[in-house]
C-alpha cells in the first residue's frame, strides 16, 4: 500500500507582477476576440509521477524553479495542482504536519501562528487554542477544530473544512471579478469619452468663432 502517490501532476505559475489597468483591459479585450494576452507561465511541475511506500525517503535536487517547494506545497495542500492527482494514504504526525505546512508558507503571520501551534502541541495543549486568532482564522474553523479534538477526528474535519473554504473562496473571487470588470470598463469608457470631448471642443469653438466673424 502506497503512502504518497503523484499521478501525472502538473503545476503552472503566472510570471511577473500584477498587471496594470491598461494591461488588464488589454487582457479582457483579447479574451473577447479570442486572443490570449496573459502573463508568461512557468511550469514548476509537468506530468510528474512517483510513488512512495511507508518508510521510504524522497530526495529532491535541482535549481530554483525545479519544483521542489511546489511538491511540498501540494503535499500540505498549501497550493493546488493544475493537472493530475495527488494521493496521500500515510498518516502524518500532527507536529510533522504543522512543520511541513510552516515550511511551505510564505506568510510571516501564518508562520508565527503555526509556530505557536507547534509549541502548544509539544506542551500537550489543544491545537485549537493556538489557532484562536479571529484575524487569521475564522471563528467557525476554530469551533470545528475544537469539536474535532473532542471526537478524535482532526484530520477528516480539517480536510472537509479546507474543501468548503476553497469553494467559498472560488465563488467570492468569481463574484468580485464579475462586479469589478464592468465597473472598470465603464470607467474606461468615461475616460475615453472625456478625452474625445476635450479634443473636439476646441474645434467646435473655432468653427463657432469662424462662423460668427463679420467679413
Amino acid at each position: 500500500m502506497f503512502a504518497v502517490r503523484f499521478e501525472n501532476v502538473s503545476k503552472v505559475y503566472n510570471i511577473g507582477r500584477q498587471r496594470q489597468f491598461t494591461q488588464l483591459f488589454a487582457a479582457w479585450a483579447g479574451k473577447a476576440v479570442g486572443k490570449s494576452t496573459g502573463r508568461p507561465k512557468h511550469w514548476a511541475l509537468n506530468d510528474v509521477s512517483f510513488e512512495l511506500q511507508e518508510g521510504d525517503s524522497l530526495g529532491m535536487l535541482g535549481p530554483n524553479g525545479a519544483g521542489k517547494t511546489t511538491i511540498l506545497k501540494l503535499l500540505s495542500r498549501v497550493t493546488w495542482l493544475t493537472g493530475g492527482r495527488v494521493l496521500v494514504a500515510g498518516k502524518v504526525p500532527l507536529i510533522d504536519a504543522i512543520k511541513l505546512t510552516r515550511l511551505s508558507s510564505n506568510n510571516t503571520l501564518y508562520q508565527a501562528l503555526l509556530d505557536r501551534a507547534e509549541d502548544a502541541v509539544t506542551r500537550g495543549e489543544n491545537i485549537s487554542s493556538a489557532f484562536a486568532d479571529p484575524v487569521l482564522i475564522h471563528p467557525s474553523v476554530c469551533e470545528a477544530l475544537r469539536s474535532a479534538e473532542r471526537s478524535g477526528q482532526i484530520g477528516p474535519v480539517l480536510l472537509s473544512m479546507a474543501d468548503h473554504l476553497d469553494e467559498d473562496n472560488e465563488i467570492l473571487v468569481k463574484s468580485a471579478a464579475s462586479i469589478i470588470e464592468p465597473l472598470i470598463l465603464m470607467i474606461l469608457g468615461v475616460l475615453v469619452g472625456g478625452v474625445a470631448i476635450s479634443m473636439f471642443l476646441p474645434l467646435f469653438d473655432l468653427t463657432a468663432a469662424g462662423g460668427g466673424a463679420v467679413p
